[in-house]
């Protein structure tokens, strides 16, 4: 990787004894889309000494050293331009109240760029990136909701709801009256320690500059706030913690792209050599976290009410820590993320519901960089935790004992953010990603080759949100849990679906293939929920992995729903609870009807128990001469002639039995296929 030091317009850098990187006097360096190195220390010699990082540009530093200076530098990030939603920051920048160090975040050094001229220059978006003038952001008071985007001039200033500015303090010190539970209020005099994050809503209406056309949000039309954060850079050793059974509100600190996958390999014990091939097998002795990452995702609310929320967390695993040879340090897999499970999906990845820009097509996330700004959660989940309807779910395994530091106290033995997890990684680059509330969220492809085997599911719950789950194989990996692999659900849902793995509920889990192999699914319906439960299977995605088919079996009544080509629908009474029932499966061994026949002719039968009612679903608009309902002895309940070709074909099932049925259809040019379906009345 080349490291460049730009000096556009006037610039002034030395390189010294004490320091690598020294600006003098009102002269500055300035970076435009391109890497700033420096191996040493970086002294912002006098107030006025500026350093300017333009277009993605980011600052990297080698040695674990204090940064000095009364001067600045001056980074830009966008977050959601919703004032209903938040965004989980984290400052890449400190104060300069003490001579150096990393000193924490004030929210005064949160700036917006001004600089916007009329004609041909505020068209210029090459022009509004070199803007180096600022205004400070207004705070307005706790009783404001509703934050409000600037105008690019100090005649409209941002202004920012202080209401809702917040950080996560997991030793649980709240201030009374001030918090909910472990949240802290810090409003706009709130100061966070470095390495820290905290939460803070977006602002309505934008300044409509699309500052960087290569992001995704302005391919997309979604132009979110831009905020300048100023103060001295954040470097080297940075020390966080999380008590345990807790969760900690952290972030990126550096004012460059964080890699989520060596933060966290650098805070568990890792043996490598365990296995056949000591080059790709390593092993997780301990860990002073979950080995996981979680990422807050929202969509737009309209209100601020707290019951009009659609939000939860996506999550972040590393997918191990194989390495491609002994000794290189690089990792074999780019890792692995689901998104949060509020929103539908259709079979494509994309949401249902789009009231909003709203999250991305999860299809091929990885998000292994955490961009300038990024907040996230990290946890602890050390003694285990009883679901809903009961159900004991045992602790995160390989974990340390872990130390509440109380709003960033520092202490030994803790999780700690180095200069090695530093990266330059662009977010126009496709693996790494700002998790906005709003208007962005989802997470980018990446190379193919560098992801594990793998194929995601989504299943859409009762027509109203989608629960993610992402299979992936390996022959190092075992059918009980793989630290740093599988990761487990972030929020357990009255109603919801899960991978189980040693009795715990995960949303991403790691198996050794076999075709023969069952992988148990946990399946919760509330039990005060007052009709069945829907659960809509759909395969979105498959990577470096193609079986024939992919199923989901049911135990009990013996019946296989192929998810490969087609959507396959289950329903479920109030209260059921079963950890093994429903299998993930690769071959169909009952000897009996499949969906195989139906779906190559291009139909899709539903049962629809909730609504009891049948339908076959003809796409491609075939000629059906018959469909025809059977019992298991062979007794035909009914038989229809459908007159014209439809795209679907809708019956009652009110009347019958519960019982498993077989579904015929015949086609004009005398093609048949069957299916087994469970009616439940």
């Amino acid at each position: 990787m080349k490291n460049f030091i730009i000096t556009a317009f006037l610039s002034i850098y030395a390189i010294t004894a004490a320091a690598q990187v020294v600006v003098v006097g009102d002269n500055f360096i300035y970076s435009q889309g391109v890497n700033l190195f420096s191996k040493g220390s970086i002294d912002l010699n006098d107030a006025d000494s500026r350093i300017y990082l333009r277009e993605e540009a980011q600052l990297i530093q080698n040695d674990n050293v204090s940064n000095a200076g009364d001067g600045f530098i001056s980074i830009f990030q966008e977050g959601t331009a919703d004032q209903y939603n938040y965004n989980y920051w984290s400052a890449p920048v400190g104060d300069v109240a003490t001579a150096s160090g990393n000193e924490g975040f004030s929210m005064t050094q949160i700036y917006y760029p001004t600089g916007i001229l009329t004609g041909t220059a505020a068209d210029d978006e090459n022009y509004f990136n070199r803007t180096i003038t600022a205004e400070n952001a207004n705070f307005l008071n706790y009783n404001a909701r509703d934050g409000v985007s600037d105008d690019g001039t100090a005649t409209n200033p941002l202004e920012i709801a202080s209401r809702w500015i917040y950080n996560y303090d997991s030793a649980g010190n709240a201030i009374p009256g001030n918090a909910y539970s472990g949240w802290n209020y810090l409003g706009g005099s709130g100061f966070v320690n470095a390495g820290y994050g905290f939460s803070m809503k977006g602002v309505s209406g934008t300044n409509g500059i699309a500052v960087n056309p290569n992001l995704r949000e302005y391919q997309n039309g979604q132009i979110g706030q831009r905020y300048d954060f100023r103060g001295r850079p954040n470097n080297g050793n940075i020390t966080v913690g999380v008590a345990d059974d807790e969760v900690s509100l952290v972030g990126n600190p550096y004012p460059s792209a964080l890699d989520l996958k060596q933060f966290l390999f650098e805070n568990s014990t890792v043996r490598y050599g365990v296995g056949s091939d000591p080059a790709e097998v390593a092993t997780v002795d301990d860990t002073k976290l979950d080995p996981s990452i979680l990422f807050w995702q929202s969509n737009a609310s309209g209100s601020h009410m707290l019951t009009a929320y659609e939000g939860g967390y996506g999550i972040y695993s590393p997918d191990g820590y194989d390495v491609t040879a002994p000794g290189s340090g690089i990792f074999a897999t780019e890792g692995n993320y689901v998104p949060a499970a509020f929103y539908s999906y259709d079979n494509s990845g994309n949401p249902i519901t789009n009231t909003s820009p709203g999250l991305a097509s999860p299809v091929g996330a990885t998000l292994r960089y955490a961009p300038v700004g990024q907040g996230f959660m990290i946890r602890r989940n050390a003694s285990g935790f009883t679901a809903p309807n009961g159900t004991y779910f045992p602790p995160t395994a390989n974990l340390t004992a872990g130390t509440a530091l109380p709003s960033g106290a520092n202490g030994e033995d803790q999780i700690v953010f180095t200069n090695t997890q530093r990266d330059f990684v662009r977010e126009s680059g496709g693996n790494s990603l700002m998790l906005r509330g709003s208007g962005n969220g989802g997470a980018q492809n990446s190379a193919y080759a560098n992801q594990s085997p793998k194929f995601r599911m989504n299943v859409i719950i009762n027509d109203t949100y989608t629960r993610q789950l992402l299979l992936t194989f390996r022959d190092n990996l075992s059918l009980n849990y793989d630290s740093a692999v599988d990761a487990r659900v972030p929020g357990l849902l009255d109603t919801d679906i899960f991978v189980n793995v040693e009795g715990g509920a995960f949303s991403i889990a790691g198996q050794k293939y076999d075709e023969d192999m069952g992988i148990p699914l946990g399946l919760l319906v509330d039990q005060n929920a007052s009709s069945d439960a829907t659960f809509n299977f759909s395969v979105v995605e498959q990577i470096n992995f193609t079986p024939n088919n992919i199923y989901i079996y049911d135990t009990i009544d013996d019946v296989y729903y192929n998810i490969t080509r087609s959507s396959q629908g289950i329903q479920l009474p109030s209260g059921h609870a079963s950890m093994d029932r429903f299998e993930i499966r690769f071959k169909d061994t009952s000897n009996t009807l499949s969906n195989d026949t139906i779906d190559e002719l291009g139909f899709t039968v539903f049962q629809n128990n909730r609504k009891q009612n049948l339908t076959v679903f003809n796409p491609e608009l075939q000629n059906v001469s018959n469909i025809s309902l059977y019992d298991l002895s062979g007794r035909l309940i009914f038989n229809e002639k459908p007159s014209t070709a439809q795209t679907e074909y809708t019956f009652n099932t009110a009347t019958l039995s519960s019982a498993l049925y077989i579904v015929k259809v015949t086609t004009k040019a005398n093609k048949e296929a069957a299916i087994k379906i469970s009616i439940a009345n």
